[in-house]
């Protein structure tokens, strides 16, 4: 009998072998995963599909600033449904996934923004943009300092570029990031 157990523990080892060295070799890499790549295909096309109706998008700019939330500062009244306006009129038209949404798929955020170019982000948002709809508690002055404060990184809209990481999970984000750089009012 265990002459036997030998040849299969050997075959179990090299089994585990081979499945812990092949991802090593083979450059196993989430972010430039067939998955992630095709979401991103995906977010770019819903986000020039909605940029060349320009009449929502401007009707849509104008019921997220002009809300009642506008005057009283509520958490997430600057989010809309993939449009981001900033305090000064900024905006940015964005799709988000999250690896809640679809574990095939690390963090990724694409937008093209009012300044015309494409910008891309490894930030965590979460589901629907949770860290800017309820968990922030502030609202970017500008689109500069929206993509200081969350890790974003222009593009060329097209390439795969857009893959890369920005932001580890270690470094700060949001508000604190703004503060710790000096560029705006500690209040919330």
């Amino acid at each position: 009998m265990t002459k036997r157990r030998i040849p299969i523990l050997v075959l179990v080892v090299c089994v585990i072998a081979v499945g812990v060295t092949l991802p090593l070799l083979a450059g196993d890499d989430r972010l430039h995963a067939k998955p992630r790549r095709e979401w991103k295909d995906q977010a770019i096309a819903k986000i020039e599909w909605r940029l060349e109706d320009q009449q929502t998008l401007h009707s849509d700019i104008e019921r997220i600033t002009r809300s009642p939330a506008a005057t009283r500062p509520v958490p997430g009244s600057w989010v809309g449904a993939g449009l981001l306006v900033m305090k000064n009129g900024d905006w940015i038209a964005c799709q988000n996934i999250c690896s809640k949404e679809d574990s095939r798929v690390q963090d990724l955020f694409i937008g093209r923004a009012s300044d015309g170019k494409w910008y891309y982000s490894t930030f965590h948002f979460c589901i629907g943009m949770t860290v800017l709809r309820d968990m922030e508690q502030w609202q970017p002055d500008s689109l500069a300092q929206f993509v200081d404060a969350y890790w974003l990184v222009p593009f060329d809209g097209r390439s795969d570029e857009c893959l890369k990481a920005t932001w580890t999970r270690a470094e700060p984000y949001g508000l604190d990031k703004v503060q710790m750089a000096g560029t705006t009012n500690p209040t919330p």
